[in-house]
């Protein structure tokens, strides 16, 4: 989990539109996928999702500059 400002981010294509998202956390499954938790802008308001990376519908729009780890309390792992 990356702290609040210094998160990544992904242009995802949703509804035919490309969208930016910023990322919350990279999730690696066991069966090798990777998915990302971003938020998502609805006309509603922001919602939390996670989709698996797929290159089609997916971009990196940037990088972070910490690592996502950096923030940890070394004592007990937490944020």
């Amino acid at each position: 989990m990356w702290p609040p400002g210094h998160r990544p981010a992904l242009r995802i294509r949703i509804g035919g539109q490309w969208q930016y998202c910023v990322v919350h956390m990279r999730l690696d499954y066991a069966d090798g996928t990777v998915g990302y938790q971003v938020d998502v802008r609805q006309p509603d308001g922001t919602v939390i999702r996670t989709y698996r990376w797929d290159p089609e519908v997916m971009r990196i729009a940037h990088g972070s500059d910490v690592d996502p780890d950096d923030h940890r309390d070394p004592e007990d792992g937490r944020s």
